[in-house]
């Protein structure tokens, strides 16, 4: 059985909340029914608000057909999920990946299944398939003609297989549909075959707007215990002792009443304590934000010191000038505000601040509007000249004229719209930009197609973009740096370790009886379960023909989880040189791969947390020091010739290292 492992925040796939989603189908909407040479409506054992049993459907259809009966595509779309699953219940589905063909792939989990869950009958194929419009079809109960490829596209009136069992409550063969909109909430599965519909769209509960104080504990104490008990890394960060003493402290806080919305700032401020870039705690409000006013003289922290980087017409002439007071205070005593939204990088790592004051000071401390009788904002230079800069309100323009290209530039590089971006630049380099490692099945063929043709046309160099790339999946991670590196697996000290088996704690989308960790040991003297690396794994494919030309893989604060496992990889194997700045995950371990979801039963906040700690190695050195990121080979901090830089500095820079070391 092959299991999608997904870092960067995402959710494993093994088991997963089988909400199938909403609404945005028009009404109006043809679809072709999926039953070949059946109308549309027929043969519907249940369709929503009726019940399976005891259990109340609310957002299937289930059609009874024959195990011969072909199933259609409903409409021209793109696979973007396919496999093996088992429905545990109508809201809960296992869903596996698989090699080979359908049949073989039943067989091999059969047992497995029978001992666990009951017959395996019912584990069987699904698909899910995305519309121009965003919408997706899920099936489930199809044994699928072919392991569709995500990515790959299907048109309407397609044969995706033949009828087989869909729900371990259905003993007859059927096929299993329901409709999800683009943000996963159910949707309407009749109106668009244009059947009178029976489905209820689900009634949103509005939280309170005032909690009490014994409300706001409860919800306070859910998620700290929630945390202590089910984040394996807690005590990277602080001891167990300190982490109850910080929880006491803000309890005893909290007054009799509450606003939700203050409540939310409370729980921000734990998430900056227990800050990781896998771990998620969402506050938000869904109250209208204004952002920020910014002076017409913008400044920020580079080169060490805070200076005047772009301003409006009037004031260009301070641009470059060292700043030594904010309003009458001087810079070394600002207590800087950071938040949450700010702090996603994991231990010690530096380059995130330092990318964070570097392009968000103005914002980020409370005294930028106070504390001044003057209106504006007023700015001491080192040279002793003080000036009062007024405030803007940010629009569809900055009128800081030619130097925010630049600054846009930083925030703005390798990101695509395709999510990749495949170029030969010269005669030497080819770049592969990637937004992102979660890519589809289709994508990931065409980057590794890429770089085969790069290899047999013997380019010397290629540049892996990973700027602003958040992590992604890390099968998609496998797949190319295989391409690129002799050993997919670096012989390094890697083994992965969570806290238990099972956990109290109530989550949203794991079931409490059913251990996600079964391969996972205790270790005498050490706390956790632990998976350990095979003692002989399998040599690697000497006979694989990779490309052997120079790696450059630019970097920088944003380049998390999947991305700095890439980076390290190169750099540990010296395959190739590191340029930019230090990532935002650490080099180490981190914490992903699956995670747990809960809700504040008061608040309604929401939190995801991290489940397994993944260590990939734990030799410490000059090059990969403790608690950090990967550091580049070459750094080039943010600076003021970055800042003002009308085209992509950082990939300049690159290609001029390319050129010196031809």
């Amino acid at each position: 059985m092959k299991t999608t492992r997904l870092l960067g925040g995402q959710l494993c796939a093994l088991l997963c909340l089988f909400l199938l989603g909403t609404a945005t189908l028009n009404a109006q909407t043809s679809l072709l029914w999926p039953i070949k040479d059946k109308a549309a409506g027929s043969d519907i054992l249940f369709k929503p608000q009726d019940k399976i049993g005891e259990e109340l459907n609310t957002e299937h259809i289930f059609i009874s057909t024959t195990e011969s009966t072909e199933v259609l595509a409903p409409a021209d779309g793109t696979v973007i999920s396919a496999g093996l699953s088992y429905n545990i219940s109508l809201s809960y589905v296992l869903f596996f990946t698989y090699d080979g063909d359908f049949d073989s792939a039943i067989e091999k989990n059969k047992k497995a299944m029978e001992e666990k869950y009951g017959s395996s009958r019912y584990l069987t194929g699904m698909v899910t398939i995305k519309l121009a419009n965003g919408d997706k079809i899920n099936f489930s109960g199809i044994k699928l003609k072919k392991l569709f490829r995500t990515g790959e596209k299907i048109r309407r009136g397609e044969v995706l297989g033949t009828a087989h069992y869909s729900y371990k409550k259905i003993p007859t063969s059927s096929v299993g549909l329901s409709i999800s909109s683009s943000k996963g909430t159910p949707s309407d599965p009749m109106a668009p075959f244009g059947l009178k519909s029976t489905f209820r769209a689900s009634t949103i509960v509005k939280p309170k707007a005032v909690l009490t104080k014994a409300e706001a504990e409860a919800d306070y104490r859910r998620l700290a215990d929630a945390i202590k008990e089910i984040y394996p890394s807690l005590t990277d960060l602080m001891s167990i002792e300190e982490y109850d003493t910080f929880v006491s402290s803000e309890i005893a806080r909290l007054p009799e009443k509450i606003s939700r919305k203050e409540f939310g700032r409370r729980i921000a401020a734990f998430n900056r304590k227990i800050h990781d870039s896998h771990l998620f705690i969402s506050t938000h409000t869904h109250t209208k934000v204004d952002l920020p006013m910014l002076p017409e003289i913008f400044y920020g922290k580079l080169e060490g010191k805070v200076m005047a980087i772009m301003a409006t017409a009037k004031y260009r002439s301070y641009i470059g000038k060292e700043i030594v007071k904010i309003n009458g205070q001087a810079i070394d005593s600002l207590e800087l505000y950071i938040s949450p939204s700010h702090l996603v990088y994991d231990g010690q790592v530096a380059s995130y601040l330092d990318r964070v004051l570097a392009l968000n000071y103005p914002v980020l401390h409370p005294q930028a509007n106070k504390n001044s009788k003057k209106p504006g904002t007023t700015l001491t230079f080192a040279d002793g000249k003080e000036v009062t800069v007024p405030m803007f309100k940010q629009g569809n323009s900055i009128p800081y004229g030619r130097e925010a290209a630049g600054f846009f530039n930083i925030w703005g590089a390798n990101r695509h719209k395709t999510q990749f971006k495949l170029e030969e630049l010269n005669d030497t380099t080819a770049y592969i930009g990637l937004s992102t490692f979660e890519l589809n099945e289709v994508e990931t063929d065409e980057v590794v197609a890429f770089i085969r043709k790069m290899r047999d046309k013997e380019k010397p160099s290629i540049i892996f973009d990973l700027r602003n790339n958040s992590g992604g999946s890390i099968e998609v991670l496998y797949a190319i740096a295989r391409e690129v590196m002799e050993d997919d697996t670096p012989p390094r000290k890697s083994y992965s370790m969570v806290n238990a088996h099972l956990f109290k704690t109530p989550t949203m989308n794991l079931i409490p009886s059913d251990s996600l960790f079964t391969g996972y040991h205790p270790i005498p003297g050490k706390k956790g379960l632990y998976l350990m690396p095979k003692e002989d794994p399998s040599p690697s494919d000497s006979t694989r023909s990779i490309y052997k030309g120079r790696l450059y893989v630019l970097t920088d604060a944003k380049s998390a989880s999947a991305s700095t496992e890439f980076a390290g990889r190169v750099k540990y194997n010296r395959r190739g040189t590191v340029i930019g700045r230090e990532t935002a995950t650490t080099y180490h371990c981190f914490t992903a791969v699956k995670f747990a979801n809960i809700e504040l039963d008061h608040s309604k906040f929401t939190c995801t947390i991290p489940m397994v700690r993944c260590v990939f190695d734990e030799t410490v050195d000059d090059r990969f020091p403790k608690g950090r990121g990967v550091i580049p080979d070459i750094e080039i901090p943010i600076s003021l010739a970055e800042m003002h830089s009308q085209d992509d500095y950082l990939l300049r820079r690159t290609l001029e290292q390319i050129r010196k070391d031809l």
